[in-house]
């Protein structure tokens, strides 16, 4: 991810989720850190997909349960989810 790259996702992500504390901090050659504030909420992955010339990216955020109410059954601590963020050349939703 280039640095264009990664302010277009750093900019899409803060319109998406109305939130100007996101940041998208570069990692390796194909994937980000997101942030809120100080606390790493999840990543940003480059999709491998071969299909077309679109780049895709995906979301991965891992959201800890803490104490949870007994009733409540939990088989995780975590739970993943995982969001497609789709850049094209053209696409305004993606433009910083």
């Amino acid at each position: 991810m280039d640095v264009q790259e990664v302010r277009k996702l750093d900019a899409y992500l803060k319109r998406l989720f109305g939130n100007a504390r996101i940041r998208v901090v570069p990692r390796e050659e194909d994937s980000a850190n997101v942030f809120v504030g100080e606390e790493n909420v999840g990543q940003l992955r480059l999709d491998d997909d071969d299909d077309d010339d679109d780049r895709s990216y995906n979301f991965e955020m891992k959201i800890t349960v803490g104490d949870a109410p007994a009733k409540v059954p939990i088989s995780r601590s975590w739970m993943p989810i995982s969001a497609q963020v789709r850049q094209r050349g053209a696409s305004a939703s993606c433009r910083a």
